[in-house]
């Protein structure tokens, strides 16, 4: 005689077999949802293969432009179709062997741009030219006391004093010159000039040279105001 099982082992098995059940139907539902979001990323990875039957239309679809079918290609349109392709583009993009020139009129072609032509040089005069005298200042003899920078700072500007003779009516003798008279305060520059007198210049060069003169430094006297006298000498290039 076959026993029956107790309900409590019954109620066991039961639960075990429904577990198992829903264990194995939940990796089943699983995979199903990894297929589903696996899928379209493979049918976008290789669009051509997906695009590359057409069971549909054979020869090819004649569409009207937004996309809606409007009917199927025949064989013979297709073949008429590839016939009458344009040229791939790699093949007008290359460069024409045909010259520039022979193809665009003369009315089009850009004109050449006008380049500017140098500024002219000017002619460097040559130094005999520039001046014909040289001017030298002698010693400076102070009333007080003595100005040693004085002739120094003053033949810095001989250049000066022979374009002063030049422009103002040149040298009238192998030699001349202009004696200057001025006074020298606490700052070491020259004030209150005048000429004292002139030797085979004129009166507008002797005035040229002490106004070039003025204002400059000879140095500090030894008294708060000194007189001073300075002699501008002249003489000719020799050619």
């Amino acid at each position: 005689m076959k026993r029956s099982l107790p309900t409590w082992l019954k109620t066991m098995s039961r639960s075990l077999e429904l577990r198992a059940a829903f264990r194995t139907s939940s990796r089943g539902f699983s995979m199903l949802v990894a297929a589903l979001l696996v899928a379209p990323g493979l049918l976008a990875a290789e669009p051509d293969r997906a695009l590359a039957v057409d069971s549909v239309c054979a020869w090819g679809r004649l569409a009207d432009g937004t996309g809606h079918l409007v009917r199927c290609l025949t064989e013979s349109e297709s073949a008429h179709l590839r016939e009458t392709a344009p040229a791939p583009a790699s093949d007008s993009t290359k460069p024409s062997s045909v010259p520039l020139a022979a193809v665009v009129p003369n009315d089009f072609r850009p004109e050449p741009t006008p380049v500017p032509a140098p500024d002219p040089v000017e002619p460097v005069p040559e130094p005999s030219d520039v001046t014909k005298v040289l001017a030298e200042v002698g010693k400076i003899t102070a009333d007080v006391g003595a100005l040693p920078e004085g002739t120094k700072n003053l033949n810095k500007a001989r250049a000066r004093y022979a374009e002063c003779v030049e422009k103002n009516g040149g040298l009238s003798a192998e030699r001349g010159s202009v004696e200057l008279r001025f006074l020298v305060r606490g700052k070491g520059r020259v004030e209150g000039i005048g000429v004292q007198k002139k030797r085979g210049v004129s009166d507008a060069a002797a005035k040229c040279i002490a106004d070039v003169v003025g204002r400059r430094y000879v140095g500090y006297p030894e008294a708060p105001i000194v007189a001073a006298t300075a002699t501008v000498s002249i003489i000719k290039k020799k050619r």
